[in-house]
């Protein structure tokens, strides 16, 4: 909150890129306390290498965590856009964010 306040960002309306969402709890965060941010998140919701072991109980747990980012975000989806995909693969397709 220092930040935001120091830059006075809580009156601002800015756009805002955030890549490596896993349940959104920083993405709520940021809406939440930003009400005229935009928000993209972007994320494969899959885990990373040391998440993908072949066990039945991890990939449970994965299948959950995009359902669980949906419903943390659910208040804001008129400020969020959801791309679900690599990071490579969201500048590929949309070259004018930055």
């Amino acid at each position: 909150m220092y930040a935001f306040n120091k830059y006075n960002l809580l009156s601002k309306k800015i756009n805002i890129l955030e890549i490596g969402i896993w349940e959104g709890l920083s993405s709520y965060f940021i809406l939440h306390s930003l009400p005229n941010a935009t928000l993209t998140c972007v994320d494969t919701w899959e885990g990373a290498e040391e998440h993908k072991t072949g066990d039945a109980t991890t990939e449970d747990v994965l299948s959950n965590i995009e359902v669980s980012f949906d419903k943390n975000l659910s208040p804001f989806i008129d400020r969020l856009t959801k791309y679900k995909g690599t990071s490579f693969s969201f500048f590929n397709e949309n070259p004018e964010k930055k």
